[in-house]
């Protein structure tokens, strides 16, 4: 009973330190990431609209769980109690800006709730 006691403390105070308290609601649309009503894309301009700013997703995350270099010059920065991870460039045209977010792309712990909604902007011709 105590290990178990002691477990479940463990467990919460360390996705207290990686993750905001409760479930995620992460919402993205074509000029806009927003988590838990925090927008992500206001970092520098970009062709295509704004780049991810690493410093909004550490507010409404909390500090990256896990960081790893995948590819030519992409570092990830992942929290995947959430499933979240996003890409920073090291080099070329990206260099420094974060200009992929994969939200989903690992489940969700189960001590984490995370909600996503994608918003389409209807086009006519």
């Amino acid at each position: 009973m105590r290990v178990s006691r002691v477990a479940a403390i463990l467990s919460a105070l360390l996705v207290g330190l990686c993750i905001a308290a409760g479930p995620l609601n992460v919402t993205i649309s074509e000029s806009s990431i927003r988590i838990n009503g925090v927008e992500l894309r206001s970092g520098p301009q970009g062709a295509s609209g704004r780049y991810i700013s690493l410093g909004a997703a550490k507010k409404v995350l909390g500090q990256p769980q896990d960081t790893y270099v995948a590819g030519l010059g992409v570092r990830v920065y992942a929290w995947r109690d959430a499933g979240i991870h996003a890409q920073r460039g090291f080099r070329g045209l990206d260099k420094g800006k974060i200009f992929k977010l994969q939200p989903g792309s690992l489940t969700p712990t189960t001590s984490m709730k995370t909600s996503i909604r994608v918003s389409s902007m209807a086009t006519s011709n």
